[in-house]
């Protein structure tokens, strides 16, 4: 499993409710509403990289 991914899983990420995340191990790199945006975002910071990019949701599942 990824570490940008473990993160996203175990990380208090509310604040990023209803956006999408850029994320690059721990680091939330770019976020806002528009997925592209996001992205090139955080290509234009990192253009070696690829980022593990998703949305947010606005309120937890309830299972």
């Amino acid at each position: 499993m990824s570490s940008s991914f473990s993160y996203f899983l175990e990380s208090d990420l509310s604040r990023y409710a209803g956006e999408w995340i850029a994320l690059l191990g721990d680091d939330v790199v770019a976020h806002g509403k528009d997925a592209k945006a996001v992205y090139d975002d955080f290509k234009s910071k990192h253009p070696d990289r690829t980022p593990f990019l998703t949305a947010v949701p606005k309120a937890a599942a309830i299972l």
